[in-house]
């Protein structure tokens, strides 16, 4: 197993009395940090925690997410006068909060140009999606939204919060009145990396040249880059063992690029988006400059302005193209205002004036904005994550506002830019802070290098108006990811309906999965298992009448839509279970007490996230869960790993069955299970919880009736519902994305009021 790093950070909740803080579990975290960690870091921040005690400030740090950078520095700042503790408590939240609440028009996620293809096996998704995530303020205040478009081995998380907790551009352009694009390109983030379209995995990245490179620079002897003693901003030590180099790492995964193929399939992707979104402005990275140039090269009228950060280098020679890849000379591209931004501190400074140059030569307008002209100095190359990204943000807009730039992007805001969506418009959903961050971090050495490894993805969302005590922590299914709990087709999904009721909403991207990258050297070759077809797909989602698409494979968008998040299941339960776990119970510690929602085979980890924290689940609710009892897969009754018992087992060995069969009205009777002989162990701490496993009568590996008669037998208080007798009759496995997903929720709400209330 990778060694593991603490738990990083945490951040405030409110409602309308007082705030709330996660993190219960701050000092234990502090515990675990370097000294020398905690002294820069006590340093830079002792004026503004003057006179807060240890425990304060470990909670204040959390609501930025720097608990896990606080060490004995921070217990010499602490030890001040107390004149400034609001101030720090106020700057706590500024730095996670909307100053206001930004009330939502849409948040969506949907896949880019999903081809389907043909193999020996079936028909499957053919690797050259996109993924993008679209948030549209209520309130528009400018007439084009913005397209961020990650680098290098990174996703659309790199603009959603920094490495230390704070908002991340996304939620800063939000906030100002933007409309939202983050892409995800083919083969990473949402869109899995598959070997047989995107080549074989390269080395996964590994800290030590991040650290060379971005995050750590200044304090290499030999750094090729003359400028990297200026950098300052990096928000932690970011050397091996940096808790915010451990998020950074922890998004980093492989890359499909550098080839003509992969620029190909971003052109034609890039104006699919335009097409789909409308005239939009274009904010690149790295080497995602490429699908910058080439998005305007293909849709020019729908390009209003580019702005590059730190382009990679185009291939040399007359006709300027990035990496080889012809552009019809630069003709689309001239009279599009461009800005190249290069960081004071970054070997950048080397290779874009040659950029520049290229541009100009060829005729294009373009601004090389130098950040240390600007006064803002101290960045390296990841800056929109650095300590000073707002200031940096704030200077590019400034830009958009300028000159051709300005004129450009000016005018009114048109209306039709907002798609009408009356499901998502009628829910009024208005939330107080958004954000993400990784748990379960655990860093890996390899021959070439240390490497991030078992990490998960949290995605969050906080109501302007919190209206439950208990957050939802949502844990996706089998082979797909938390895009289960989004929604498709811009329908609104369980998470939206959440956010309405005024629950907290955090969604768990397991190991491998969505955005927590798989990579075989960190997870092992065989970890994930053939991604399901089209046709399964078709089977399961057409087996009731909820689907809103026509489920027939190769002809359904709705089912290209799932299918191209999906990748297999795990091969190795009981590994995978460790880390979840892990990941898991970090997610808890930091977020306090919440309902467990599971759906699918998502269910194996909650019941051990259960049993590892039973004072922090206050409810448990399980769709359409996988596993009979003590299967193959279910060794300890419903997980893979060990749970705790009464009188304890040793082994599954030490559990005496009795085989049993299905209720006559179960629609698979052939499927036996087992459950214990007497006398019976009981599951200890699972016993006080309140659980609810809800099913349908469609998908024969659904085992609720076979799961709750264990638990009922355990001492548990767990309760079967049959979705047909609540009035459910012709719901599927695929339950979160039907087309009555919203009448599912209320149930699930109204069984929470009664059975675990938590009005605020």
């Amino acid at each position: 197993m990778p060694a593991e790093t603490g738990a990083f950070g945490g951040h405030m909740q409110t409602n309308d009395e007082e705030p709330r803080r996660a993190g219960e579990t701050a000092n234990a975290v502090t515990d675990a940090v370097t000294d020398a960690t905690a002294d820069t870091l006590a340093d830079t921040l002792a004026d503004a925690t003057a006179g807060i005690s240890r425990r304060e400030f470990a909670l204040d740090s959390a609501a930025v997410g720097l608990a896990a950078l606080i060490g004995a520095g921070a217990r010499q700042a602490a030890a001040r006068p107390a004149a400034r503790a609001g101030a720090s408590r106020a700057a706590a939240a500024s730095a996670t909060r909307f100053q206001t609440p930004v009330a939502l028009a849409e948040y969506s996620q949907w896949f880019v140009g999903p081809q389907d293809i043909e193999v020996a096996r079936g028909r499957i998704i053919n690797g050259t999606q996109l993924s993008v995530e679209c948030m549209i303020p209520a309130q528009l205040r400018h007439p084009y939204p913005i397209v961020l478009v990650h680098g290098g081995g990174g996703q659309g998380s790199d603009w959603m919060s920094t490495p230390d907790g704070r908002m991340g551009w996304s939620s800063l352009l939000l906030e100002q009145g933007y409309a939202v694009y983050l892409v995800d390109r083919p083969a990473q983030g949402r869109p899995p990396y598959e070997a047989q379209f995107h080549g074989a995995f390269p080395d996964a990245p590994t800290y030590e040249r991040t650290a060379q490179l971005y995050t750590a620079d200044q304090k290499q002897r030999n750094s090729a880059n003359s400028y990297a003693h200026l950098h300052t901003q990096w928000p932690g030590s970011g050397e091996l063992g940096d808790p915010a180099l451990d998020q950074l790492m922890a998004a980093q995964g492989p890359a499909f690029s550098g080839s003509l193929r992969a620029e190909q399939i971003w052109r034609e992707r890039a104006a699919m988006l335009l097409d789909d979104i409308g005239p939009a402005i274009l904010i690149t990275h790295a080497d995602s400059g490429a699908f910058g140039w080439l998005a305007a090269d293909e849709r020019p009228m729908l390009v209003k302005a580019l702005i590059a950060l730190e382009p990679s280098m185009p291939a040399p020679g007359p006709a300027f193209g990035p990496r080889g890849t012809p552009i019809q000379s630069l003709q689309h591209l001239q009279g599009l205002p461009v800005a190249v931004v290069t960081a004071e501190a970054s070997g950048a400074n080397l290779t874009d004036p040659r950029t520049v140059g290229a541009l100009r030569q060829a005729g294009c307008a373009v601004e090389h904005l130098r950040l240390a002209e600007l006064g803002i100095h101290g960045n390296g190359h990841y800056f929109m994550m650095e300590r000073n990204h707002r200031e940096i943000l704030q200077a590019l807009l400034a830009w958009l506002g300028r000159g051709a730039a300005g004129a450009r992007t000016a005018g009114a805001v048109a209306a039709t830019h907002v798609r009408a969506l009356p499901e998502q418009a009628a829910l009024g959903l208005s939330i107080a802070e958004q954000g993400c961050f990784w748990v379960g971090v655990g860093r890996k050495p390899m021959p070439y290098g240390t490497i991030a490894a078992g990490q998960g993805f949290v995605q969050y969302f906080i109501p302007a108006r919190i209206r439950h005590r208990h957050p939802i922590l949502m844990i996706h299914g089998g082979g797909s990811q938390i895009t289960d709990f989004i929604g498709m087709a811009r329908r609104p999904g369980w998470l939206h309906y959440a956010l309405a009721e005024g629950y907290c909403v955090y969604m768990y991207d397991r190991p491998g999965y969505g955005r927590a990258p798989y990579h075989p050297d960190a997870l092992g070759p065989g970890q994930r298992r053939p991604f399901a077809t089209l046709e399964i797909m078709a089977m399961i989602a057409g087996a009731g009448r909820e689907w809103p698409g026509s489920a027939i494979a190769g002809q359904d968008p709705l089912l290209a839509q799932f299918a191209a998040g999906e990748v297999g299941n795990v091969a190795d339960l009981p590994l995978h279970s460790e880390l979840c776990a892990r990941g898991l119970n970090q997610t808890l510690d930091r977020i306090g007490k919440s309902i467990v929602l599971t759906y699918a085979a998502g269910s194996f980890f909650g019941w051990k996230l259960a049993d590892d924290r039973p004072d922090l689940v206050a409810a448990i609710l399980v769709a359409e869960g996988n596993g009979r009892p003590f299967d193959a897969l279910t060794p300890w009754g419903l997980t893979a790993i060990p749970v705790s018992y009464d009188p304890p087992a040793r082994s599954p060995e030490d559990f005496s069955l009795v085989a049993q069969t299905m209720p006559d009205d179960w629609p698979t009777p052939h499927l036996p299970f087992r459950l214990q002989a007497a006398p019976v162990r009981r599951l200890v701490n699972l016993a006080g919880i309140p659980m609810m496993h809800f099913f349908n009568d469609t998908y024969g590996p659904g085992s609720g009736p076979a799961q709750v008669a264990f638990l009922k037998q355990a001492g548990c208080q767990a309760q079967a519902v049959h979705l047909r007798d609540v009035g459910f009759p012709y719901n599927t496995n695929v339950m979160p994305l039907e087309k009555n997903n919203r009448e599912l929720f209320n149930f699930m709400r109204d069984w929470l009021a009664k059975n675990a209330p938590d009005s605020v």
